[in-house]
């Protein structure tokens, strides 16, 4: 696999072979991400397109002392706050029964047993509890593995700030699950 720096030079030199392979690298889990961000995979497939134009239109101004993949998200992330504002779909952020399709328990796995299921029903009730910023941060790193110095520059907030809504997170998850168990 070629390093992303490579790639970038090569985008910005104008080679769109480099610009759909680095396209190629991220769509998955760029569209993962916006998809549990706004629960609509109409509005998460609009998002992520129109991350990857934005991301080459500013490739330019794309500093390499960034992490690139922390770049991508972010366009991402501001991406899918503004159709969200402008489709004024925001996802459900409360302990409501309806839940996003993306937070649904939709396709176990063959030999799932019983247990597996009742704690992932849980697991999403749980989930649905916590703040739309909360679950973004459990997202990015859990799903992305991103460092938490990666997180709020994604989120454009402070370090401490990431943390504390990370360990927010885990806090209300724990108290949760233990309580449903």
């Amino acid at each position: 696999m070629q390093a992303d720096k490579h790639l970038i030079r090569r985008a910005k030199k104008g080679d769109n072979g480099a610009a759909e392979t680095l396209f190629r690298r991220y769509q998955d889990n760029i569209y993962g991400f916006l998809l549990r961000m706004t629960g609509d995979r109409d509005v998460a497939a609009d998002a992520t397109q129109e991350t990857f134009v934005r991301s080459f239109r500013g490739l330019g101004r794309y500093k390499e002392q960034n992490v690139f993949k922390s770049w991508l998200f972010r366009i991402a992330r501001n991406e899918g706050l503004r159709l969200l504002q402008k489709t004024s779909r925001m996802p459900i952020s409360g302990g409501g029964d309806a839940m996003p399709e993306a937070m649904q328990d939709v396709r176990p796995g063959p030999g799932e047993i019983y247990e597996q299921r009742q704690m992932s029903a849980v697991l999403i009730k749980a989930l649905s509890t916590l703040s739309e910023d909360e679950r973004q941060v459990v997202h990015l790193r859990l799903k992305e593995d991103l460092s938490f110095k990666e997180i709020a520059e994604i989120m454009d907030c402070p370090l401490n700030t990431a943390t504390g809504r990370m360990h927010t997170a885990k806090k209300k998850l724990t108290q949760l699950m233990v309580k449903e168990r």
